[in-house]
């Protein structure tokens, strides 16, 4: 095997890990990643890594690449192109060749069975062939996919590695079966028992998706029937990551599909989403259903492609079959299924293969289905899709005759006043459009802000007789100030609104100062939380006394996700979501997806004042509220809260399933670069989603568009994903260094009241501890302390934790007089508030430990035994570590004993703890050696 290629799976999975994470950032960036990532356990540079992962990002740079500009015996892509024969009985790894299954572009695919005699197994085994140097990255990336996916629908990834002569390849499941349209023909299927087996094909899909995977290449080929009828999905050839950024390098004319299954973005070279295989489905649906595709491909070329896809319109199922059975079974929900999958436009398909399959399901059922015909609202919002600045005056126009300030205000207008304020508004708007350059190309040139800024001067030279119009065009001048970054504008023009509407103002004066306060507060509160929650006291107050349920549904709303768990205390901020979930529920219902929405606020502030008992549930609650369909932006929020919460309460693979499920959403939904991705992609990486060099990719990845967006929330969010991959990583250092920024940042942006500042500080506290910097984490946690007790009580729990942690990092640094008062205030507090607490435990165990070295073996006696009485009624350790310190309880209680002169018993003790600490700490543990050492005694 030539030097430099690959001699094992576990080389190549680190050169895919390095090469993944290098390749994603900038050129110049790139020297420095590989100077850091490339060394070994004890920071020694490997050269022979770095070669490799350079060889393989020059073949990722460069899609026209030969053979001729890779180092013969220094690159994997080069060994890979060494040898392309069958050569039956070959032996690879474990598994021998029997004869070759087939050929595509990403290689050869053998039939393999099991050579070792471990076990007998038939497989699929793919590798590079001939003229794939350039699809080496595709190939890894095959490989990551295939990992992550295990379900019955889909072929399973069995082994992978590298051969002789350097050629990665992987193993996967081989699949005795048909592809499903020849398989339904050739079992006579009904046309309900076709949409029973393709809804098979959804569910494979539809989890592919939740793991942030698209296919892009879904056929008949590519979806088998076994012979026991169930589905298997193959072939991830050119599937994507969504959580991927696109592919650099050069881009060829047309990309790696199947003409006639490829939606009209892919033709189109449009953004790859989970749409895209919605549309495939729907091809595939509709030639299993009807016998025939929805167009035919007559001349495969770039343009004759583009013109069947893009252009050409399908006919229903239904028109297209010549048996008449199935076309009445078709007409009707099936055809409209069929065409909202295959509809020319993303956004107006099925969001997922899951929303697709669950429409079957309904139709399957005899119950409505929830696609429909395109309405005027949607020909109205594609209309405003195409003119931006129609956006800003169609607000404009609807806002100022009433509609964007309630349903309530505008049922309570007598029509006389609708006619003059919409006259009002029309002349306006028509004075404000006069004044546009008429020389100026008919395009979108005109910014909003122009827009807005133009309106704000006309508009205090206008209308002084029309106080209601101008309050109302006040507040939507404010309100989309807001909304395009401009909090100081916004909070100008709600201060004109209360001016307008004083206390001799205007009849619906009480709807517009609580809104206007509302805004206002939503205004000041990034700078100054304090005057925010003042105002949305007044609004509160204000809706209160003007009768109206819906106002103060929407004051509470806004007051509960901006100011609680900062500015209010734990129990006000209760108070304000169980009476806005209250009202919600008698205005809207309790299946209202706002309800959903509120609900995962609550969750979410429930978390910051730590009141995980409430959390999961409200947060199941409102994901049930909140379907992919109907809401699939406030459903990623809550996935987010749920995930973090998860991750929180040791329940790691479904906190990574459910962050995956809510970053797969925003992709779809919104711009690369949005800040709301930034937010979903350090949620995954504070979780550990996808491990931690990917995890590290995804922080920065979230690092920089926070910064680049100026959004401090996100930034600290990002710096939490960051200190987490590095601290899994070893590189402590780093780590505290990025959990100091993120402490700074957090005083920065939400100043030393409310939760998160302290909640920063003790973290930055626990890294240098964690970083064996104990004398400087024994000063952190003093800062900690101060903020902590500030911010939840000297008496709560999260106090009585972060004593323990000052308590550690005291005595670590030799502190031992600071420890011990450290653990007696936790251990009193503890006392305090529950009989039977974990904490409480841990004080007691502590604080025992803490006498027993300054000689006062009688006091540990009492101590440790209430630690190991508290653990026994608590009786279910959730954790190895909470078992250690069970045994350690009872290891220090032994050396108690023995120096209380009941050495028997003590020593019978320390002998049964013993082995448990040496299995659960390690040999070399301090809690394992001092019970050795007082064994030897």
């Amino acid at each position: 095997m030539p030097p430099d290629a690959l001699d094992d799976s576990a080389r190549w999975a680190r050169v895919s890990d390095v090469f993944d994470v290098v390749a994603d950032l900038p050129m110049a960036e790139r020297p420095a990643a590989l100077d850091r990532l490339c060394r070994d356990a004890d920071g020694h540079p490997e050269a022979d890594l770095r070669a490799e992962v350079e060889s393989l990002l020059a073949a990722d740079a460069d899609a026209t690449l030969s053979t001729r500009s890779l180092r013969p015996v220094e690159s994997v892509a080069a060994a890979a192109l060494l040898t392309d024969g069958v050569v039956v009985g070959e032996r690879i790894g474990p598994w021998r060749v029997l004869r070759e299954l087939g050929r595509g572009g990403m290689g050869r695919v053998d039939l393999v069975e099991r050579a070792d005699g471990v076990y007998d197994q038939r497989a699929a085994l793919k590798r590079l062939g001939l003229a794939a140097a350039d699809r080496v990255r595709q190939f890894i990336r095959e490989r990551q996919i295939l990992a992550r996916l295990e379900h019955p629908g889909i072929s399973r990834l069995l082994d992978g590695g590298v051969t002789d002569d350097g050629t990665p390849y992987l193993v996967m499941e081989h699949v005795e079966g048909e592809p499903i349209t020849t398989a339904a023909d050739a079992r006579g299927l009904s046309v309900s028992e076709r949409v029973q087996l393709f809804i098979q094909v959804c569910d494979a899909v539809g989890y592919a998706h939740r793991h942030l995977v698209v296919h892009r290449d879904l056929k008949p080929s590519n979806v088998f029937v076994s012979e026991d009828g169930g589905v298997k999905l193959l072939d991830f050839g050119i599937a994507r990551l969504l959580d991927d950024e696109a592919d650099g390098g050069v881009r060829t004319a047309l990309p790696a599909l199947t003409p006639a299954y490829a939606a009209p973005e892919q033709v189109a070279g449009g953004a790859i989403t989970t749409a895209t295989d919605v549309y495939a489905l729907g091809v595939l649906l509709y030639e299993l259903l009807s016998g025939q595709r929805p167009y035919e491909i007559e001349h495969p070329t770039l343009s004759g492609i583009v013109q069947a896809v893009v252009e050409t319109r399908h006919r229903p199922p239904s028109a297209v079959t010549r048996d008449e059975a199935r076309q009445r079974a078709l007409r009707g929900d099936l055809d409209t299924v069929v065409m909202k999958a295959l509809d020319k436009e993303p956004e107006r398909r099925y969001g997922s293969a899951d929303d697709f399959g669950a429409d079957l399901r309904r139709v399957l059922e005899g119950r409505p289905v929830e696609a429909r015909a395109p309405t005027a609202a949607y020909r109205a919002r594609r209309f405003v899709g195409r003119h931006r600045t129609g956006v800003v005056l169609s607000a404009l126009v609807v806002l100022a005759a009433g509609v964007g300030l309630g349903s309530t205000l505008w049922q309570a207008r007598q029509a006389r006043i609708e006619a003059a304020t919409s006259s009002a508004t029309a002349a306006f708007l028509g004075d404000l459009f006069r004044g546009a350059d008429p020389t100026a190309a008919p395009t979108d040139t005109l910014s909003a802000l122009d827009l807005l800024d133009r309106g704000a001067r006309r508009l205090d030279g206008g209308l002084a007789d029309q106080p209601a119009v101008r309050a109302d065009l006040y507040a939507v001048i404010g309100d989309a100030y807001l909304g395009l970054g401009r909090p100081d504008s916004a909070a100008a023009f709600a201060r004109r609104v209360l001016a307008v509407t004083g206390p001799s103002g205007v009849a619906r004066d009480a709807v517009a100062a609580v809104r206007a306060r509302v805004l206002l507060a939503r205004a000041t509160f990034p700078t100054d939380p304090e005057a925010a929650a003042a105002e949305f006291e007044q609004a509160v107050a204000a809706a209160r006394a003007s009768g109206d349920d819906a106002v103060l549904l929407d004051a509470l709303e806004a007051q509960g996700d901006l100011v609680g768990s900062q500015v209010l205390s734990p129990d006000e901020t209760v108070a304000v979501f169980e009476e806005a979930m209250a009202l919600c529920r008698r205005l809207e219902g309790d299946d209202s997806p706002r309800l959903g929405r509120i609900l995962a606020m609550f969750a979410g502030k429930a978390a910051s004042a730590h009141q995980h008992g409430r959390i999961e549930g409200l947060l199941r609650d409102a994901l049930a509220r909140l379907p992919a369909d109907e809401a699939p932006y406030d459903r990623s929020g809550v996935l987010l809260e749920l995930a973090k919460m998860l991750h929180a309460t040791g329940q790691p693979e479904e906190a990574v399933d459910r962050a995956d499920e809510a970053l797969a959403i925003r992709r779809r939904l919104l711009a690369p670069g949005d800040p709301r991705i930034g937010h979903a992609l350090g949620t995954r990486a504070s979780i550990g989603g996808g491990g931690p060099i990917q995890s590290e990719a995804d922080a920065r990845e979230a690092l920089a568009i926070a910064e680049r967006h100026a959004d401090g929330a996100g930034e600290i969010e990002a710096l939490d994903g960051l200190g987490a991959a590095l601290s899994s990583q070893d590189r402590m250092d780093e780590a505290v260094e990025v959990y100091r920024r993120r402490f700074v940042r957090a005083g920065e942006v939400y100043g030393a009241e409310g939760t998160r500042y302290p909640a920063a500080s003790g973290t930055y506290a626990r890294s240098l501890y964690q970083a064996g910097r104990f004398a400087e984490a024994s000063r952190a946690w003093e800062t900690s302390l101060e903020l902590t007790t500030s911010a939840f009580g000297p008496e709560s729990a999260v106090v009585m934790s972060s004593l323990l942690e000052a308590g550690w990092s005291a005595e670590a640094a030799g502190q031992d007089a600071r420890a011990a008062a450290y653990y007696e205030r936790a251990y009193t507090g503890s006392r305090a508030l529950s009989e039977t607490s974990r904490t409480r435990a841990s004080a007691a165990l502590w604080l025992g430990k803490a006498r027993l070295d300054s000689g006062r073996s009688p006091e540990a006696v009492s101590l440790l035994r209430e630690a190991l009485a508290v653990r026994e009624v608590l009786d279910r350790p959730t954790a190895s570590g909470e078992t250690g310190d069970g045994m350690r309880a009872q290891a220090l209680l032994g050396e108690a004993l023995m120096e209380s002169g009941e050495e028997t018993e003590g020593r019978r003790l320390v002998e049964q703890a013993l082995s448990v600490l040496a299995d659960v700490f390690g040999p070399d543990h301090p809690a394992t050696r001092r019970a050795r050492a007082v064994l030897r005694r």
